[in-house]
């Protein structure tokens, strides 16, 4: 199966509840999974890709089994359809800590990204994920 991306970071942008206290911005793990979402769902032309890179977090939220990560809202782009949706995520993560891999999906008002949950399909979600892969989600046959 090919990897979308792998990446080890460091830091404060380690993604875990300490380091997301009073952080707005995108942690690495949030923008790779948006991006993933929202080009497989809808393209890198797509308005909800270019918001990406101008979403704030207004808050977090780690369950024990995964997050949620809250957008400040932003205005549809002129002539975009202003969709109310929710995009299962096209992508699976792998990291340590996790008994299987995770899912995610994003949540879009308006035309506009409003929220992004991610979920450990069985098991808790790391404390801490400083190193992880994105993959495709297989098929529900398992093939891809």
């Amino acid at each position: 199966m090919e990897t979308l991306v792998a990446r080890v970071v460091e830091g404060v942008d380690i993604f875990s509840a300490e380091n997301a206290i009073g952080r707005t911005g995108l942690f690495p793990i949030e923008r790779d999974v948006l991006e993933a979402i929202v080009r497989s769902a809808r393209g890198e032309e797509s308005s909800s890709f270019r918001q990406i890179g101008a979403l704030n977090v207004s808050g977090r939220e780690f369950t024990g089994v995964g997050f949620f990560a809250n957008f400040v809202p932003m205005a549809s782009e002129p002539g975009a359809e202003a969709l109310d949706e929710v995009i299962s995520a096209e992508v699976t993560l792998r990291a340590p800590g996790l008994r299987y891999d995770a899912g995610f999906l994003l949540f879009v008002e308006k035309g506009a990204p409003v929220m992004l949950e991610g979920f450990a399909h069985a098991g808790p979600w790391p404390a801490v994920i400083d190193r992880y892969e994105l993959l495709p989600s297989p098929e529900p046959d398992g093939n891809r």
